[in-house]
């Protein structure tokens, strides 16, 4: 599997939304500059979100990712897991919806336009939580579904997810106000991921992850009683 990010110039022009996504992504891009500043991987003063920034391309990195969803301000990287290959820029999200062992690599980068991106990480609790309570759409369709069940998905950006992104972001400005409303920022962009074609499947995975991790603790608290 390739995946690429479309080009909306190739149609000669770019609709309103386009244009709307361009200046949101540009201004994370440059809220990321600032709370960042030097390359590597930063924690920020929001639980589960980090920061990343580079100024050149990097090798290939192998890690465990959790479930969690990416967006790229600027710059574009490479995800390997097992044979399929993923590529994501700033054009397009990435989820992953469960603990994957994957190969990374940023491949357009350069100290003029360094890669910025963002990581927030979730519970899969949440996610089933969430997803309980809510009506889900129909079904992805069967090329979707084996996408999917891949447990990792790349899709198009939109400002319905840039503009709670955005707001979660501008908080680092007013720390006084992360601990009240990151929450529930938080809890409306798992809301829109969860409605995302590629939702469906990642809420049924964390139902089944959530309830498989509730037997594995009664087993453990069973397995110390007796």
């Amino acid at each position: 599997m390739f995946t690429t990010s479309p080009h909306p110039t190739l149609c000669g022009y770019r609709s309103a939304a386009q244009l709307q996504v361009i200046v949101m992504r540009a201004e994370l891009a440059a809220l990321i500059e600032r709370h960042t500043g030097c390359d590597g991987v930063h924690q920020t003063a929001i639980p589960r979100l980090m920061f990343a920034r580079a100024s050149c391309s990097q090798p290939l990195v192998h890690s465990v990712f959790e479930p969690a969803f990416f967006v790229l301000a600027q710059g574009s990287k490479r995800v390997l897991l097992g044979d399929e290959l993923y590529l994501y820029d700033s054009n397009r999200y990435l989820i992953v919806a469960q603990n994957l062992p994957v190969s990374g690599q940023v491949i357009d980068a350069s100290p003029e336009a360094p890669y910025l991106g963002l990581r927030l990480d979730f519970d899969v609790k949440d996610i089933a939580a969430l997803a309980l309570n809510m009506t889900l759409g129909a079904a992805p369709s069967p090329h979707a579904a084996s996408s999917l069940q891949r447990g990792l998905c790349t899709g198009e950006l939109s400002t319905s997810l840039l503009e709670p992104v955005l707001r979660l972001v501008r908080l680092l400005d007013t720390p006084e106000d992360i601990s009240a409303l990151a929450p529930l920022i938080c809890r409306e962009l798992l809301y829109r991921l969860v409605k995302l074609p590629e939702g469906w499947r990642m809420a049924q995975m964390a139902i089944v992850d959530n309830h498989s991790q509730r037997i594995a603790q009664a087993i453990g608290v069973l397995t110390q009683r007796f």
